[in-house]
């Protein structure tokens, strides 16, 4: 018998693209708090603290199927068939009883002394969201949702045997861009790291130009006195992008200038207004400017 090569079975196994999440963080704000919304993997929290210790169980993504509705001409033929598109929710475990935590579990803002007043059982806040995970190899995949909305819960179980833990599930609603939600470094691709591109007849090795992926703020708003200045500074990645370049610009002068190259804002008169940053491909990233009377 003649050997057939079966070679092609296994030819295209990968391990390195087989993954295992060993952490994630969960960052949650309300629905319109100033935040940094994720663009690319090369994304921070800023000053914001995650939910915690999660479950062992991890988070789980789901995907909800759509209504199919389907109208029948008098003989019962199908004329028109549509699918409403379905949902996503993120379902996860919260064992930390942190602020954000128990205000989407119950449905109620904490007040200072940490006391919640409990009207019923609705969960009608919205919530902006950014899971971080890595993987065992360290590299991240970063999901953003800026509209979801707890949808279940699980009981509260307060026993002597086990971490109280509050189980939610948030279901995603498609925001201003159209889209439920964003997902960065899901997929892993030679493709995605850098390369020379390598003339072998004359030896000359030619880096090829990196694309600016997103550009961010060290603050999310900028306060400012009259007569003072204050400095935003605004990062660019990935940090080898070829062009570097970036361009300040604030929505109105009679409140502050902005130096279009340095980034420096002077406060001129009480009042609030935007900060934009741009960089030559187009990413761009805003930020509050408040200015206050002179002390």
């Amino acid at each position: 018998m003649p050997d057939i090569d079966t070679s092609y079975m296994s030819s295209g196994n990968n391990a390195q693209l087989v993954r295992l999440i060993k952490q994630y963080a969960l960052f949650l704000y309300h629905f319109g708090e100033a935040y940094q919304v994720p663009t690319s993997t090369d994304w921070t929290p800023g000053d914001k603290k995650p939910i915690g210790y999660s479950s062992e169980d991890g988070a789980v993504l789901h995907p909800e199927a759509g209504d199919d509705t389907e109208i029948n001409a008098h003989n019962g033929d199908v004329v028109i068939s549509e699918n409403s598109g379905g949902y996503w929710t993120l379902q996860l475990a919260g064992i930390e009883a942190r602020k954000e935590v128990v205000e989407a579990y119950f449905g109620v803002t904490v007040g200072d002394d940490g006391a919640i007043h409990v009207k019923d059982a609705s969960t009608s806040q919205k919530w902006s969201l950014v899971l971080a995970a890595l993987d065992q190899n360290d590299h991240p995949i970063v999901l953003s949702a800026e509209s979801a909305q707890v949808s279940d819960r699980d009981d509260v179980t307060l026993v002597s045997s086990d971490v109280m833990q509050f189980n939610l599930t948030f279901k995603f609603f498609k925001a201003k861009s159209g889209f439920m939600f964003d997902a960065f470094g899901m997929v892993l691709s030679d493709a995605a790291s850098t390369t020379q591109t390598d003339d072998t007849d004359t030896g000359d090795t030619t880096p090829d130009t990196v694309a600016v992926d997103s550009i961010t703020l060290d603050k999310t708003e900028y306060a400012v006195a009259v007569g003072e200045t204050v400095t935003a500074v605004a990062t660019i990645a990935p940090s080898n992008a070829t062009d570097q370049s970036k361009s300040f610009a604030g929505e109105d002068d009679t409140i502050a200038t902005v130096d279009e190259t340095t980034g420096v804002i002077t406060g001129v008169k009480a009042g609030t207004t935007s900060l934009e940053v741009t960089t030559p491909n187009g990413k761009t990233v805003t930020a509050t400017i408040t200015v206050t009377d002179a002390a």
